[in-house]
């Protein structure tokens, strides 16, 4: 008997050997939607881990945080994460020196960042309030 599985060069859900992804799964229709594909700096190595943390935050968002510095929000309709640096912390003048790092605040204290800037201030960003900063230091 002869088998209807085939492997294709076209498939976008194949790896290859230099991707970091994460491929997003559809529980209610049981199969695979999307994925995306971590970016990866030309100095990095495949076999060098990437350090990423994913959160479900109260109001369904997805937020993916990569490297501590780059996040990421599922975008539910395309199915594949979005770059969400710009514009969430574009509009916000303590955040115009740059960012440092961003951390997950523990879900004890809420859906929000704790994120410090290149000039050395710490901020909590908290999405319920329509992702406002304010200081702690």
């Amino acid at each position: 008997m002869k088998s209807k599985l085939k492997i294709s060069k076209d498939d976008p859900f194949s790896r290859r050997e230099e991707q970091h992804l994460i491929k997003i799964y559809d529980t209610q229709a049981n199969q695979f939607v999307g994925q995306f594909e971590f970016p990866i700096d030309e100095k990095s190595h495949f076999s060098e881990s990437i350090p990423y943390e994913l959160r479900k935050w109260d109001n369904d968002d997805f937020l993916l945080l990569i490297d501590k510095q780059k996040l990421y929000r599922l975008n539910k309709h395309n199915k594949t994460f979005e770059y969400v640096n710009d514009p969430m912390f574009a509009k916000q003048p303590e955040f115009s020196q740059g960012l440092a790092e961003i951390k997950f605040v523990s879900k004890e204290w809420g859906d929000s960042l704790y994120v410090y800037t290149n000039k050395g201030k710490h901020f909590y960003f908290y999405s319920n309030m329509g992702y406002k900063c304010i200081s702690i230091c």
